[in-house]
């Protein structure tokens, strides 16, 4: 059968219905859940999930019961033992399945059949946590009647591990559940999403960013702790970002937005000469031979990972490829221990990546406290340089492939250890999937060495801001990788973080939509990338019945409608809403123009630099600027036009209600500072015309104090040391100010 009619998200590997009949529950009954196993954290989790999810999905009623078989056909019985052979289960129950590559780790079979009880198989106790998911997203109402069809399904992931993001701003900044309510409201709303990407079994987020330090506000690293612990008990990995060895030239002037210290190449600490190395000025930190810098970092890196007891720690180097001239301005001693120029080489840039990663995963691997176990508990993800994309042309591509064989037989530790890369799709000439030629180049001596995809398709922070987008679809490119991390969707985008979910785990058979006809090359699968990346590609299979199914799933029905019908809200020419204002596609444009070619992209244009008072700026690139404020204006306008009279509607139930809440309030504020910036641009285009009296500044200078004045005694105080879901506002009304005031000196000097 298709799972269309069961709506399960992830779409199960297989389903079959063994008849057309169901069971049918009585919520005045209690029935009990069974689990035949000796009780471990992971299992107890899952037991309450599945007591707490159907008494406030459903208002049924469920015991728990350790080692003693159920008595009823509406009962549930729980294995989660390797050994399930050894077990006296019921014909139909195929064990064959557990074969499968991660299945043994994270699959699990749920059986429900006529005049039996409801069987729940896995062989780890994760996989009977996925299993529990899905078997609550088979209940169903159905004529007035709480049932559960008869189904077998047999499932496992496609993919070990697979990621979502709560951070705004790609894995860099803003954390997207902050709200400004306090840290105990945060902390209930995590163990709430936690539970959301259990359910849709999700098992890495990226959670925070940027650096490694814990004095974001003083309960940061115990408040870390205790998340990361929930996130464990539901298999969870947080993710956290930083650099490894040096900051980034972006950032090195901004200390304010890099949390941790930033250092530079001395030859002497704290104060000793600065001098340069690999990659020249444009960034600091980054030599690999100077011992005391090395220790630093490493210490740095090992305080916080004792602190906050990470899953993941993401760990940045240069944000650049492998071009050989970064390499040969490395120093003199980086010189005298890597002798070779070639990037490729052992004894050149390859090899010294290699002991900096070696060094890493050793100082992250010995932390070890009664709680935690580092080795065990935390993935290591280096990042860059080179950490390659789909648009090296193909000797290039080659030429990474050497550097990261060479690479790979140098590391020491593998296990848990995943080198991070960009989208890889195909060779440009031959039309080659590239992916299998990673696998092979990683490869030493027989032995695989896992790797990351970090896949960045719009709806990121960076290439746009949209909110819903079909791109996962494409997710087959990446077929036999490790780990996904679909670095798009976040808090405001939810069905999305779903639709992520459901292409992560199987994405080569969803039963919402399939590719009636995959591209088989490089132009062809680029072209479709950004079609979806443009929000141009929209099958009505995904914006139609996944987003509506998604809707109703995360919020209810009546509340999922209203939810469905806001999320396909767009301006003229595709705008979004705007609901948060750290937001590249208002502030800065989206990035257009890489469809055509290699380093062809660029954006449309920022408002804070091409409106600036005085502008000197081409009509052109203003007239985009002007349209692209005004829709996104219009488009959030109509947006929580949606929310607030879909808020009036009754029969939301209060946890739904406090989101559509929540989204309509940002959406508010998403329209009063998009239109301080429609009106700020208006100002500026009248005085272009010499046709504005000084007197028509004064309102919105005014009623920007009064904003201000307004946030300053608003309640909502972030945690977020860059503004959570809050970030963005002091930005723009800053920038009116300034450059009114500007406009206004001008007036007055003339």
């Amino acid at each position: 059968m298709t799972t269309n009619a069961l709506k399960i998200i992830p779409t199960p590997q297989k389903v079959r219905r063994l008849d057309s009949a169901r069971k049918i529950y009585a919520r005045d009954r209690v029935y009990t859940l069974c689990i035949m196993e000796e009780q471990t954290a992971k299992l107890l989790f899952a037991a309450e999930y599945l007591k707490r999810e159907l008494q406030d999905k459903f208002g049924l009623h469920f015991n728990i019961q350790w080692g003693q078989m159920p008595a009823t056909q509406e009962d549930i019985v729980l294995y989660s033992h390797g050994a399930l052979q050894e077990r006296d289960l019921p014909p139909q129950l195929n064990l064959g399945v557990f074969q499968q590559k991660n299945a043994a780790e994270q699959g699990y079979v749920v059986l429900c059949a006529p005049q039996q009880p409801v069987y729940v198989c896995a062989q780890s106790d994760q996989g009977a946590q996925y299993g529990i998911a899905t078997l609550i997203q088979l209940f169903a109402e159905d004529a007035g009647e709480l049932g559960l069809p008869h189904v077998l399904v047999e499932d496992y992931p496609q993919h070990k591990y697979r990621g979502n993001r709560w951070l705004l701003k790609v894995e860099y900044a803003d954390w997207g559940y902050d709200w400004g309510d306090g840290i105990g409201a945060y902390r209930q709303r995590i163990q709430e999403k936690l539970d959301m990407a259990l359910q849709y079994k999700v098992n890495i987020i990226i959670f925070d960013g940027f650096g490694w330090g814990l004095h974001s506000f003083p309960e940061y690293a115990a408040l870390m702790r205790e998340l990361n612990r929930q996130a464990r008990l539901r298999g969870i990995h947080l993710l956290y970002s930083g650099y490894g060895t040096g900051i980034g030239g972006g950032l090195r002037n901004k200390p304010h937005l890099y949390r941790g210290q930033i250092l530079e190449n001395r030859k002497e600490y704290p104060h000793g000469e600065i001098y340069s190395c690999i990659a020249g000025e444009n960034y600091c930190g980054t030599c690999l031979s100077n011992e005391t810098l090395m220790k630093l970092r490493l210490e740095e890196i090992r305080t916080f990972v004792e602190a906050v007891e990470p899953g993941a720690l993401y760990i940045h180097q240069q944000d650049e490829g492998l071009d050989s001239q970064t390499w040969v301005k490395r120093c003199p001693a980086c010189r005298q221990k890597w002798p070779n120029d070639e990037v490729t080489a052992a004894d050149g840039m390859a090899g010294a990546y290699a002991y900096l990663y070696n060094r890493l995963a050793e100082t992250v691997r010995s932390v070890r406290s009664e709680a935690y176990v580092a080795a065990e508990e935390c993935l290591i993800v280096p990042i860059s340089p080179g950490y390659l994309s789909y648009v090296m042309g193909d000797d290039k591509w080659k030429t990474g492939l050497q550097y990261w064989s060479t690479l790979s037989g140098l590391l020491q530790y593998r296990d848990k250890v995943f080198p991070g890369f960009r989208e890889i799709f195909f060779n440009h000439t031959e039309n080659s999937r590239r992916v299998p030629q990673l696998q092979a180049a990683l490869a030493a001596d027989g032995a695989e060495q896992g790797y990351s995809i970090f896949y960045f398709y719009g709806a990121d922070g960076h290439y746009n801001d949209q909110l819903f987008l079909a791109t996962p679809a494409l997710n087959y490119m990446f077929d036999g990788v490790d780990m996904l991390v679909t670095s798009c969707g976040h808090s405001y985008s939810e069905p999305l973080q779903l639709l992520n979910a459901e292409y992560m785990w199987n994405p080569h058979n969803s039963d919402f939509f399939r590719l009636a006809e995959k591209p088989t090359d490089y132009a062809g699968f680029r072209e479709l990338y950004f079609q979806c990346q443009y929000n141009q590609f929209k099958p009505a299979a995904l914006y139609q019945n996944f987003l509506a199914t998604a809707c109703t799933k995360l919020y209810g029905k009546v509340a999922g409608e209203v939810m469905h019908e806001m999320f396909l809200v767009q301006g003229e020419n595709g705008e979004p809403p705007i609901p948060y204002l750290d937001n590249s596609g208002l502030i800065r444009g989206e990035v257009r123009g890489e469809e055509t070619g290699e380093g062809a992209g660029s954006r449309e244009g920022s408002v804070f630099e091409f409106y600036s008072w005085p502008c000197k700026n081409s009509a052109v690139t203003k007239g985009r600027i002007r349209a692209r404020i005004r829709q996104s204006l219009a488009a959030t306008i109509k947006a929580s036009e949606i929310l607030e009279k879909g808020l009036q509607k009754d029969n939301i139930a209060d946890r739904s209600r406090a989101y559509l809440s929540w989204y309509a309030a940002s959406l508010a504020e998403g329209a009063r500072y998009v239109g301080y910036l429609d009106r700020y641009i208006g100002l500026v285009d009248s005085m272009e015309q010499k046709a504005l009296p000084a007197d028509q500044l004064d309102p919105l200078l005014c009623e920007i104090s009064q904003r201000r004045e307004y946030n300053k005694k608003s309640k909502l105080q972030p945690l977020d040391y860059i503004g959570g879901a809050l970030a963005g506002r002091d930005e723009i009304l800053d920038f009116i100010e300034a450059n009114l005031q500007k406009m206004l000196a001008d007036l007055k000097g003339t």
